[in-house]
């Protein structure tokens, strides 16, 4: 009885069977409670991909604008609105950078090419016309355009954390936008079309006769 269990023994050893019995689920890491597992990151909707897109892009480009301002501009009005937007444009695209890699997205890593087009042009300016592109460009119309699609992205994202980008950012475009009005009614003042020799209340002058009677 003794040599037929020895036998036993010796057949599970050479085959590695009691190594195998002895092996804890732990060790052979089968168990499910051992295992660990990374919760998917989920999808960002078509539309706050976008958003993020296009928050990055306008970033960018208002970053290289402040740095063309810095060294061309000749007004020191320019150079001061200049240095403010690039120090929080660029904390801008520092959080939006960190949010994209949280949900997985690749943020582009330069301005779009219509952007781009636009600053060679500004780069290109002489120095009596750098200011006014600089304000109108980049100070209101920049701002108004995307003031638009953080308001319609605060609105409607789908992406709680998304959402809270856009909500937090859009009061500080808005007072962009107010600072670069008032600059460039400083460095522009004919922007909105009127011409200086115009006056508001002048009226185009009534021919001799054509004045309705009074009543």
């Amino acid at each position: 009885m003794k040599m037929k269990t020895l036998s036993i023994v010796c057949a599970l050893l050479a085959s590695g069977g009691l190594g195998a019995l002895a092996q804890t689920p732990s060790d052979t890491g089968a168990t499910p409670a051992a295992r660990t597992s990374t919760p998917a990151k989920a999808e960002l909707s078509r539309g706050d991909k976008q958003f993020m897109k296009h928050a990055a892009e306008y970033s960018m480009a208002e970053i290289e604008a402040g740095k063309l301002a810095e060294t061309k501009a000749t007004s020191a009005d320019v150079k001061s609105f200049a240095k403010q937007m690039l120090d929080d444009h660029q904390k801008a695209a520092d959080e939006l950078k960190q949010l994209a890699e949280t949900k997985g997205y690749k943020l582009p890593d330069s301005p779009s090419l219509t952007q781009r087009a636009g600053l060679k042009m500004l780069a290109a300016s002489d120095a009596d016309k750098f200011d006014k592109r600089y304000a109108e460009r980049y100070g209101v119309k920049a701002h108004e355009s995307t003031i638009k699609d953080f308001r319609k992205e605060a609105g409607e994202a789908k992406d709680s954390d998304v959402k809270a980008y856009a909500e937090k950012l859009l009061p500080k475009l808005e007072r962009h936008l107010s600072m670069a009005q008032t600059l460039e009614a400083t460095v522009n003042p004919t922007a909105a079309g009127q011409k200086p020799s115009e006056k508001p209340s002048e009226k185009p002058s009534e021919k001799p006769g054509s004045a309705s009677a009074p009543k």
